[in-house]
């Protein structure tokens, strides 16, 4: 006969709980393993190094903060794994076995992912990145909806999670992306160069080195007063805007430009301005230190310049600081995509 571990009741043979007290028989006769699985000797190991010291002093105050925000400790959203997973749209719903949803979710992102860096800096590719963004809010939204039937918990978890990627994922994305591959448009057709042309600018190319000869630059014209006639009349035209040409000589190389041909140091130059139409008055110089040569080759120089050689020289010597990033892609439109050289 099974007697009660709670109250020591005497109980007929098959009862499957006590019929005084109620309590479960069952862990009466329940075996209990003695020898239960211990940790592993590379587990004890990793568990003696500092990584994983410093580990568990990171994860452990946001297990405590967690709980005292009443997360359930079943779903683990306390866990820095679990919130990693937010990371990848999709991969959440893959552990909870929601294949379907999630290969929808992370089909979708990468879908929008790839069309928008093929559209980059066009309209379309920001709908497409607003559509990336807003199937990884699905996620998060799914897996804060399945934790839990309480709405307000339901939604601090969905502000939260929002919150974490806005701050340590897109947010370094959206400031580092445009700093290495800032689109410029162009907005007056200057050969080759053409209106609707989506140019991608690397402005940290010269942070740890200097321009180089040959590099498709963007910069800026050092602010100059020219003659010229605007409507059939007399005027001064500032020159201050942004332009893109091809660096042709460094500091220090002589220059020699014959209205159509190039020399370098006395060598016939091996790069050409981009407008390989270009034709202006005739110069000699020496770059000087911190500054580069780059003929403006969209300008009409000749109408712009009547004073001849003085002004073209002042518009060609640029110096570095001026020099605003290397244009080393053309992203739209795709008949013209291709590298900028």
């Amino acid at each position: 006969m099974p007697q009660c571990s709670s109250c020591q009741f005497q109980n007929m043979p098959g009862t499957t709980h006590c019929g005084r007290c109620g309590a479960s028989l069952l862990l009466a006769t329940a075996r209990i393993n003695v020898h239960p699985p211990r940790a592993t000797k590379w587990a004890k190991t990793w568990r003696k190094t500092m990584i994983w010291r410093a580990w568990y002093a990171i994860n452990q105050p946001i297990v405590d903060f967690a709980r005292q925000l009443d997360v359930d400790p079943d779903n683990r959203w306390h866990s820095i794994f679990a919130a990693l997973r937010l990371i990848i749209p999709g991969w959440p719903q893959f552990v909870a076995s929601k294949f379907k949803l999630g290969g929808f979710l992370l089909g979708g992102y990468l879908a929008c992912g790839l069309l928008a860096v093929i559209f980059y800096g066009t309209t379309i590719g920001s709908l497409l990145i607003a559509t990336a963004i807003t199937i990884h809010s699905i996620a998060v939204y799914d897996v804060a909806r399945s934790s839990t039937k309480d709405y307000p918990v339901r939604n601090s978890r969905i502000l939260l999670g929002c919150g974490l990627l806005g701050t340590f994922l897109y947010l370094p994305l959206f400031n580092l992306v445009p700093y290495y591959a800032a689109p410029f448009s162009i907005q007056i057709d200057r050969d080759p160069l053409l209106v609707g042309d989506v140019l991608l600018v690397n402005r940290g190319a010269y942070v740890w080195a200097p321009p180089q000869v040959g590099d498709i630059v963007v910069y800026v014209i050092a602010p100059a007063q020219v003659g010229g006639v605007a409507q059939g009349r007399n005027a001064v035209i500032n020159i201050t805007l942004q332009r893109i040409d091809r660096v042709l000589a460094g500091p220090g190389q002589s220059v020699m430009w014959d209205g159509k041909t190039l020399t370098i140091d006395g060598q016939p130059a091996t790069h050409r301005p981009l407008n390989l139409a270009f034709s202006a008055l005739p110069l000699t110089l020496i770059v000087p230190p911190q500054h580069y040569f780059i003929l403006p080759s969209g300008e009409r120089l000749p109408e712009l310049l009547p004073n001849g050689e003085s002004l073209a020289s002042t518009l060609s010597i640029i110096p570095i600081d001026n020099i605003q990033g290397r244009v080393f892609w053309r992203n739209s439109p795709w008949s013209r995509m291709g590298s900028m050289r």
